[in-house]
């Protein structure tokens, strides 16, 4: 896989600035949210068949170069193979009447990437009507896992363009449960003089962990859990800060956290970590341009259309993360300890208390790519 790994590595720093530019949009604090390699699929995969030079040399070396069809056709796998990671495209295309799709350009976009590419009639619905419509379609690709994509007072515009929609689900099936008995009440310190109470999960086990900077003078614990049937490995990345997180945002890169994580090695760890219920809906249209897509933008999608009439312009770009973290696994804990064991070990052993601003990056083993990365500010999990 060292070809296909290597996909990865090429795409995770357009996905880490694309990250760190949607995160540092709320000036008062980093949101909870979560943008990656699925992301850069959906910016860049359906749309870039047959239609032009991005205007990003970047973007278009994904694209010639393979790397976003081969993490598109991961993202289908995994799909199918309901493991952690579900990947959701909903593009709908603008038109007015009798302007017919490419139908190569439809057979692509469902071959390649997954992706069922539908018309609207612009002379006979309105943007209520389409409202509706990509709520429902998400709802219904999604079986159910995503919330209302756009609310009915969304000001959709309503010329002649493209839609683009995606919704992510990670539920991370942990290789080995947690155990919800030690599950307790805690603190989580969201900013200076502010906290809220939170359901702090508990492990002790040997796991991937190291510490280390992830740009000058910016230090961080780091610690793997594996999800289910070896999907990937999510790594938390814990400012050593308490209100640290802006600032390894800001500072750090794909290819420092990528260096932290070929550096952890098995280390005895107790680890606290909240369980979060986590939903949120991010519209990208306005950073495709700061991240140099400026023709897609400009003069349009050209190749869409089989009329050779003028090419559809990118409308709107809205992507929905559904994110939760209980304490759900495969395997039970290991076997009880003694008081005596456990004393011992736990004296020994790394503290990694997840209590404040964290980053969170689910990294794919297939293709080494960030799939998603993530923010938790305020955890919130609903309790039944």
């Amino acid at each position: 896989m060292a070809a296909v790994a290597n996909y990865g590595g090429m795409m995770n720093g357009f996905a880490w600035r694309l990250f760190s530019r949607v995160s540092e949009n709320d000036p008062d604090r980093p949101p909870d949210t979560g943008v990656g390699a699925a992301t850069i699929v959906q910016l860049l995969g359906g749309v870039s068949l047959g239609a032009g030079a991005s205007g990003s040399k970047e973007a278009d070396q994904l694209i010639n170069g393979g790397q976003v069809e081969v993490v598109g056709q991961e993202l289908m796998k995994q799909g199918e193979n309901r493991t952690c990671f579900k990947w959701f495209p909903v593009p709908l295309v603008l038109v007015p009447s009798g302007r017919p799709i490419r139908p190569d350009f439809i057979e692509q976009a469902k071959t390649k990437f997954g992706v069922d590419v539908r018309s609207v009639d612009m002379k006979t619905e309105s943007g209520r009507q389409v409202i509706a419509l990509i709520n429902e379609v998400t709802e219904e690709k999604s079986e159910g896992h995503t919330e209302e994509m756009i609310t009915p007072d969304y000001q959709l515009r309503e010329d002649d363009g493209v839609v683009t929609t995606a919704a992510i689900y990670f539920h991370p099936w942990w290789n080995v449960t947690f155990d919800r008995k030690k599950t307790a009440d805690a603190a989580f310190f969201e900013a200076p003089g502010r906290e809220r109470r939170v359901g702090m999960m508990y492990r002790e086990e040997v796991l991937p962990y190291t510490e280390g900077e992830v740009a000058s003078g910016v230090k961080v614990q780091m610690v793997g859990l594996a999800c289910r049937r070896n999907a990937g490995m999510v790594y938390f990345v814990l400012p050593s800060k308490r209100f640290g997180l802006r600032e390894v945002i800001r500072k750090a890169s794909a290819e420092s956290l990528s260096k932290l994580m070929a550096a952890c090695v098995p280390r005895s760890v107790c680890l606290w970590l909240p369980k979060i219920r986590m939903t949120e809906t991010v519209q990208l249209r306005g950073f495709l341009g700061e991240m140099g897509l400026k023709a897609w933008l400009g003069s349009g999608l050209s190749g869409i259309m089989d009329d050779g009439g003028t090419p559809l312009k990118i409308n709107e770009v809205l992507q929905q993360t559904v994110v939760r973290f209980n304490e759900d696994g495969d395997m039970a804990e290991t076997g009880e300890k003694t008081e005596v064991e456990s004393s011992a070990k736990s004296a020994s052993s790394i503290k990694v208390r997840c209590d404040h601003p964290f980053l969170f990056v689910f990294r794919h083993d297939a293709t080494g790519a960030f799939w998603l990365i993530g923010t938790s500010a305020r955890p919130i999990y609903p309790r039944k």
